[in-house]
């Protein structure tokens, strides 16, 4: 282990373990029911010792009449035995988080597995969308940048005619009325999938009526992917890394040397090479160009991380998905539920820390591979 590696690793641990640990100081010590009860310990237990139970009317009476008689002379100390029950009583049943029906939920070890497993399916589903969000943002950029570069975007290609040459140009290229308009509705085909790139997951579902009982696994790979402006932006990023990278002196150098740009292949074959091989289009400029743009893209996907998990807690909330952890989350916050509340803070961010310790280990990795 390298010193790198090493000062990676302590600051991510040190990390850790301050906000970690007051996350879950803070969980541990936010005691939920528990915490209405202990205000009234005196006289919850003072029922006990009696036989009474503190919640049924009847009770609370025979309480009431045996203090009246043992503290006859102790008026003072009877009177504020009686008001605290009164109080625990009317706290108990004005209190929305306290009311028969809606009774708070503690972490316990009753409460801790059912947390733990929900968390883990959001793990599974992050995991996911993040991997296929790397994916696509580096494939997606790659393509957008192979179109550019030889001048193949047919709908900006179009435009700039249109523009410039106007009428012109109907006469030197001869398109038909049936070009132009499926040209026109690819353009708004274009215009709409921006659209919902970048529009907010509630959006989506709302217009497409989706809620609690009908939303699947599958729907939300989709929406984690797909909205919140998230696969657009890494798309971006990868993109303008190509284009910086295209211009340095090494791909002069080699274009100079006849080092051809992309694989001499068809268009169809080329795009399926830069859509599904790993990382090597053989001896061309475009593989250090891809490579030396991914070393420079891996550190910065740590902000499209927290855009990733920033969404899918937008998406269990925003749907109303009772089963996931974040919508728990946001009932935990209504109930005052706190102890839950925080344990789950702290799980979303060990989760951040270690998604940053992995991409930031791959990023010391792979750029001493250069090195040496």
């Amino acid at each position: 282990m390298n010193s790198k590696t090493k000062k990676i690793l302590t600051r991510h641990l040190l990390s850790f373990l301050i906000f970690g640990s007051a996350l879950l100081i803070a969980a541990f010590s936010s005691g939920g029911s528990d915490s209405f009860n202990a205000k009234y310990t005196k006289i919850i237990s003072l029922f006990k010792k009696s036989g009474l139970d503190i919640n049924r009317t009847y009770d609370r009476l025979i309480f009431e009449d045996a203090v009246g008689k043992v503290l006859k002379g102790n008026t003072t100390e009877k009177e504020n035995l009686i008001a605290n029950v009164n109080k625990f009583t009317r706290e108990k049943y004005t209190k929305k988080e306290l009311k028969t029906g809606s009774r708070k939920e503690t972490l316990s070890l009753l409460t801790l597995p059912g947390i733990m497993w929900k968390f883990l399916k959001f793990l599974f589903l992050f995991f996911i969308v993040e991997i296929s969000i790397f994916y696509f943002s580096e494939r997606l950029a790659l393509i957008k940048f192979y179109l550019v570069k030889e001048k193949k975007n047919s709908f900006s290609g179009l435009l700039d005619r249109m523009i410039w040459e106007k009428k012109d140009f109907f006469i030197k290229e001869k398109i038909d009325w049936l070009r132009t308009s499926l040209l026109i509705l690819g353009m708004i085909g274009r215009l709409l999938s921006y659209l919902i790139l970048f529009s907010p997951v509630y959006v989506i579902a709302y217009v497409l009526k989706f809620n609690s009982e009908n939303i699947t696994f599958i729907w939300g790979l989709l929406f984690g992917i797909f909205t919140n402006g998230v696969l657009i932006a890494g798309v971006n990023k990868f993109y303008h890394l190509l284009v910086s990278e295209s211009k340095r002196g090494y791909v002069e150098t080699a274009m100079v040397k006849n080092v051809p740009f992309f694989p001499d292949v068809g268009k169809k074959e080329l795009l399926k090479i830069l859509l599904l091989k790993k990382d090597n289009f053989g001896e061309t400029i475009v593989t250090q160009i891809f490579a030396s743009a991914r070393l420079q893209f891996v550190p910065s996907f740590k902000e499209v991380s927290r855009f990733v998990i920033t969404g899918l807690i937008i998406i269990g909330m925003a749907l109303n998905i009772q089963s996931g952890v974040f919508y728990q989350m946001l009932r935990s916050f209504l109930s005052a539920e706190y102890d839950i509340l925080f344990f789950i803070l702290f799980l979303v961010f060990a989760t951040i820390k270690f998604i940053d310790a992995v991409i930031d280990l791959y990023a010391v990795r792979e750029s001493g591979k250069y090195e040496n």
